[in-house]
């Protein structure tokens, strides 16, 4: 009998946590996100950075990059470039009761495309993004943050990154962009600007580097400094079709020369 009457409850707390997020995420800054794509650039962890360059920029829930396959992908490589800009449709989006049933997440940085059509351009239509467990892509993350010495333990301050930080700190980057919440709300998807406006996260990004170390914070620059020169190394190696596997030896040799 009391659990009958406490059903309308329960249902108004799950509909409350759908609506609102329960968690705030660290967004993640652009300096960041850049540095953390050299060094995955740099050790050709291909893959890892395009689920991070395609997740950051695109506004996606980590969850919407992992469950998609190569088919879900369009890429402006793949259409003889008759769009300037990448699409990835998103299965069962969270949404789909309140809004749009079919959605996507739109990618429209060049330098990010290209990360992204490097690391996924040549799977077949029916492999996914990314093949391997959602915890061994965080495991990936955290060995990115402890290469930059960022925090990556919950007591450490400033709070770390983790999966979920791209979405906010891609629409915040945004944000500081082009200075048009509804254009931000339509690329995120969100319900309203009142969710949305929770991802948001503009004076935390701003900040972000002078709240870590000193020798975190050069690392972070250096490798925003590479970033131009080893993409374009990249490129050339795909483009030569030389693995992944030993791009790590070749950048390595090439800093030595």
């Amino acid at each position: 009998m009391v659990r009958r009457s406490l059903q309308q409850s329960w249902d108004l707390a799950f509909m409350w946590s759908s609506h609102e997020p329960t968690t705030h995420h660290v967004a993640m800054p652009h300096q960041v996100l850049v540095a953390i794509l050299s060094a995955a650039l740099n050790w050709g962890w291909t893959r890892e950075a395009a689920v991070f360059a395609l997740a950051w920029g695109a506004l996606l829930r980590i969850g919407e990059v992992l469950d998609a396959s190569r088919a879900d992908l369009i890429l402006p490589s793949g259409i003889d470039y008759t769009n300037s800009f990448g699409l990835l449709r998103i299965k069962e989006p969270k949404t789909r009761f309140r809004t749009a049933k079919h959605q996507s997440g739109r990618l429209d940085q060049p330098d990010l495309l290209e990360i992204v059509r490097i690391g996924f351009g040549r799977l077949r239509p029916s492999e996914k993004l990314w093949p391997l467990s959602r915890a061994t892509l965080r495991s990936r993350l955290v060995k990115l943050l402890t290469r930059l010495d960022l925090p990556t333990e919950n007591h450490q301050q400033p709070k770390p990154m983790s999966l979920a930080s791209f979405r906010p700190g891609g629409a915040t980057y945004m944000m500081t962009v082009c200075d048009n919440a509804e254009q931000i709300r339509r690329r995120g998807r969100w319900a309203s600007l009142r969710v949305m406006e929770v991802y948001l996260q503009e004076v935390m990004a701003s900040t972000y580097l002078n709240q870590i170390s000193e020798g975190s914070k050069q690392k972070i620059l250096l490798s925003m400094n590479m970033f131009p020169q080893l993409l374009a190394q990249a490129i050339k190696y795909d483009a030569s079709q030389i693995p992944a596997t030993t791009w790590y030896f070749l950048f390595r040799q090439q800093q030595r020369d």
